[in-house]
């Protein structure tokens, strides 16, 4: 698999993640995880105003599936990583896109060794100048920085 199909899958993965977080109602079934995954799917590729080409290749959409199911598979113990590596804040204190993006950068690091971690660092700090807060991004390259040093 290319880096770029990384990178691609790394989006797919953090769009349909943050979008997830952002309707968490009750706790899901594997059922209909998967039924929410090939919805959001469809609705990924779909070309419109905003997604004038947003193909995603097999490969990019099974690497960012299984992103998402290792960011749920290892919710609850990556927040616990992942807040002894924020100085003042609380994971929960952050924002939902910065919150999404350490998450999902730092289950790569600690539980996937198929990419180096300064390029799923640099992919995630991408993510976040583009869908975070201006200054965002740095605090989010910080966190990560730290989890992959403490690893």
């Amino acid at each position: 698999m290319t880096n770029k199909e990384k990178t691609q899958g790394r989006k797919f993965a953090f769009q349909f993640l943050f979008q997830t977080q952002s309707n968490k109602n009750a706790d899901v079934t594997s059922e209909e995880l998967l039924e929410n995954i090939c919805s959001f799917e469809i609705s990924y590729i779909k070309e419109d105003e905003e997604n004038i080409d947003n193909s995603i290749s097999h490969n990019a959409k099974e690497f960012g599936k299984n992103l998402i199911h290792e960011f749920l598979k290892y919710d609850t113990e990556i927040e616990e990583v992942v807040s002894k590596h924020l100085d003042r804040n609380n994971l929960s204190k952050l924002n939902l896109i910065d919150q999404t993006l350490i998450k999902l950068g730092s289950i790569e690091i600690v539980h996937l060794d198929n990419t180096p971690s300064q390029v799923v660092i640099n992919d995630i700090v991408e993510l976040a100048k583009k869908f975070g807060e201006s200054e965002s991004y740095a605090m989010i390259n910080g966190v990560l920085d730290s989890v992959w040093k403490s690893k």
